[in-house]
């Protein structure tokens, strides 16, 4: 059986798989991180979560030469924040999807790697809510339209079949704890998969020296693309058939326990 020396490097979606269910990365998990990192374990997140969401609750718990798979597999950016490679979405696009959405009355945000960028609903209800809501200005403010992607919150039927629509961007649906769908929109052809080929690329592996550990619909690429995937025992059932493994759910420590038993010898 693999065990922990088989492989080279993990890399971890956020939410709800190295965060719990209140947006924190538990103490547990802290300590492993630091000690795979000791180890010389090359370890990252890979979520559609954008750079500036990620800089002070989470990046804080990885090691200063880390580099993470950000955006949607959009955006590969080291923990100070220097871009190690990007591809982003065109300005028309993202002036159009902005214009629609506020055409049909939805929320939602962007950012590029200093702030985050929402319209007046979004940011009304969700400014503050919890550490993985960036700092927030008014669209209205945004100077350079060239970002990584866009994400639209609670959104409706007929909006999705209008961005379903167009050939020239990625859309990744999510369906959050509130039962709502969310939209993660990036360049077309741009999935967590772009990032996983690319991160290895910068750190000089292969893919399949990689484990990867996830929880939800938004992570069939990224745990497709890897050597090793592990589910959260609070995953869809689409991952959960896709994964090698399922481990406990997030908020039993799922994460932590995982890396604590390979940290000590244990199989994969």
């Amino acid at each position: 059986m693999a065990v922990l020396a088989d492989f080279s490097a993990i890399l971890f979606d956020v939410d709800m798989t190295l965060t719990n269910s209140q947006r924190e990365v538990s103490s547990a998990t802290q300590t492993a991180l630091a000690a795979l990192a000791e180890l010389g374990v090359k370890i990252g997140t890979c979520t559609g979560r954008t750079y500036v969401s990620l800089q002070k609750p989470i990046l804080p718990f990885f090691p200063a030469n880390s580099s993470h798979i950000v955006a949607g597999g959009a955006q590969i950016i080291t923990k100070e924040g220097e871009v190690l490679w990007q591809r982003l979405l065109d300005e028309s696009i993202v002036k159009e999807v902005v214009a629609l959405a506020d055409q049909m009355g939805e929320m939602y945000y962007l950012a590029n790697t200093q702030q985050g960028y929402g319209n007046q609903r979004f940011i009304e209800t969700y400014e503050n809510l919890h550490s993985l809501i960036p700092p927030l200005r008014l669209i209205s403010e945004l100077q350079d339209w060239q970002i990584p992607a866009i994400v639209c919150v609670n959104v409706s039927d007929a909006f999705q079949q209008k961005l379903q629509e167009r050939t020239d961007i990625t859309l990744k649906t999510s369906v959050s704890t509130g039962n709502f769908v969310s939209l993660d929109i990036t360049a077309k052809g741009v999935t967590k998969e772009t990032g996983v080929r690319e991160w290895c690329r910068l750190q000089n592996l292969e893919a399949h020296q990689v484990i990867g550990i996830g929880d939800s619909d938004n992570d069939v690429e990224f745990l497709q693309s890897v050597g090793y995937a592990v589910a959260m025992g609070n995953a869809t059932e689409q991952i959960k058939k896709l994964a090698h493994k399922t481990i406990n759910e997030t908020d039993n420590d799922g994460v932590a326990v995982y890396l604590d038993g390979l940290l000590k010898g244990a199989s994969l």
